[in-house]
């Protein structure tokens, strides 16, 4: 059980929670008698070993005085980062495209120099 710990992969599409999943249940039964740093120390390790995201990883194999937990957290905060810059990032989805039919349909807002025009009380040609 332990070897195979070790040797855990992350999925292709597969989400870092998904991941602590497989981590800690086969953790649970390579180290069914023994608890504390040890375990901490092998799941530590089985994730920033099996982890997709290198820069992630590294970082993890960095702060040697990180827990398990710690390093899990830290994983998770910038997955989320990253799922959220691709979703600023990304193309309008289908909502935001009727938004901007609708949108493009409004009538065309008087120029500047129409606006001031009209605030000077002259009768503003309209282009």
């Amino acid at each position: 059980m332990r070897c195979k710990l070790r040797c855990l992969k992350q999925g292709q599409a597969e989400s870092v929670q998904d991941f602590y999943s497989r981590i800690l249940s086969l953790a649970s039964k390579a180290f069914e008698e023994s608890q504390g740093s040890e375990k901490d120390m092998a799941m530590k390790e089985a994730l920033s070993a099996g982890l997709r995201d290198d820069s992630v990883a590294i970082k993890i194999i960095e702060q040697d005085n990180w827990t398990f937990k710690e390093a899990l957290e830290f994983a998770l905060k910038k997955e989320n980062s990253v799922s959220a810059r691709k979703q600023m990032t990304a193309g309008p989805t289908g909502k935001e495209v009727a938004i901007l039919k609708v949108s493009d349909t409004q009538p065309q807002l008087p120029s500047e120099a129409q606006i001031m025009a009209k605030i000077e009380g002259k009768t503003p040609k309209i282009e």
